[in-house]
């Protein structure tokens, strides 16, 4: 490593933990007072509650680390800019294509970092989120962590649901069993072939219904093509399914997916949610190449403030674009990969593009 790579590496660096301790700090503060009133209602101990919000940390700065990747190196390279210094590296016969040579090593690096991060701590900071979410905050709420084979205690009923699709609210191989007050004896036993969320609770289809009768003990059956069952469950108590992902590292994701996949469900949503854990931790070398670009050009020398708009103006169209690709993967217009990768190979394409026309 030259001296030049060492004096690049160490600026970005500097730069790149001041970015993330002031977005740190502003997420913890930020987050634990839009909670506090849950956390008072709650009687949650200021331990818990700080606890809780630290616990959002390593997900949350995975979502981060391309962004403060991204703007140290428009602030690095571009006060070299500002300050001449590019103008004397040119005198000495060094391109603007070495200064890559850090900035690529550094964002390959954060990426590594994002990609391990997202395998080993995050899934275990999600599942102790998730606990004192439902656990402590809402003792009184269903935890549903699989969008498959959910089973269900609720009063004196057992529930088991075969699959829920959350995007069309719809469950799917519904069989509700009801017991005695004493909770020993089955009374009612509820089958539906299908059922949907409504204002009411659940409008099952395809019922068959059995109730017990108490004098003779022989069940009657009865059959309707719609039925309204309200269990006071509503879509609201299904929605952790959608971070149910989150607590699941990279390569357990995976197994899980190819294990339910054998079992004849729906993985579309789980393989966009493997492969954008996969592929998010890169955007910092995706967008490496379009940074060097931003902080290089003349007008980063008189205005460097109207650039690190710009930077900050592409980071949020990337943000925009990955969000977009991914909601066209989970409506499975998309491949979940390309869904995944795309934004990340576009906005590469477009600053290796620029690159190349750079004096």
């Amino acid at each position: 490593m030259t001296r030049l790579d060492l004096y690049v590496s160490r600026e970005i660096v500097r730069y790149f933990f001041i970015l993330l301790f002031v977005v740190v700090v502003i997420f913890v503060v930020v987050d634990y007072l839009s909670n506090a009133d849950r956390f008072f209602a709650a009687g949650l101990s200021g331990y818990r509650s700080i606890y809780y919000v630290l616990m959002k940390l390593p997900r949350e700065i995975i979502q981060i680390l391309p962004l403060c990747f991204f703007l140290s190196i428009l602030a690095a390279l571009g006060l070299v800019n500002r300050s001449n210094e590019l103008i004397a590296l040119k005198g000495g016969g060094i391109g603007p294509a070495l200064l890559l040579r850090p900035v690529f090593g550094g964002a390959l690096f954060i990426s590594v970092f994002g990609l391990l991060l997202a395998d080993t701590i995050s899934p275990m900071a999600a599942a102790e989120v998730n606990s004192i979410r439902y656990g402590e905050l809402r003792p009184g709420a269903v935890h549903v962590q699989r969008k498959e084979n959910i089973r269900i205690r609720k009063d004196q009923y057992f529930i088991y649901i075969n699959e829920v699709h959350l995007d069309d609210e719809r469950l799917e191989g519904i069989r509700i069993h009801e017991l005695s007050r004493d909770g020993f004896f089955p009374v009612r036993r509820i089958i539906a072939q299908s059922g949907s969320f409504v204002a009411e609770g659940w409008m099952l289809e395809g019922v068959v219904e059995q109730v017990l009768d108490a004098e003779d003990g022989v069940f009657s059956v009865q059959s309707y093509p719609v039925f309204a069952f309200d269990l006071g469950l509503n879509l609201s108590d299904f929605e952790s399914i959608r971070s149910a992902a989150n607590e699941m590292g990279i390569r357990e994701l995976w197994h899980y997916i190819n294990k339910i996949e054998k079992q004849g469900y729906d993985v579309t949503g789980y393989r966009v949610d493997f492969f954008g854990k996969t592929a998010f931790p890169f955007a910092s070398l995706a967008l490496c190449f379009l940074a060097v670009l931003i902080s290089l050009r003349p007008s980063m020398k008189s205005n460097m403030a109207l650039g690190m708009g710009y930077g900050i103006g592409i980071a949020f169209m990337y943000w925009i674009c990955y969000s977009f690709s991914m909601s066209l993967g989970y409506g499975g217009v998309l491949p979940a990969v390309f869904a995944a990768w795309m934004p990340n190979c576009l906005f590469a394409a477009l600053g290796i593009y620029g690159l190349l026309g750079l004096d």
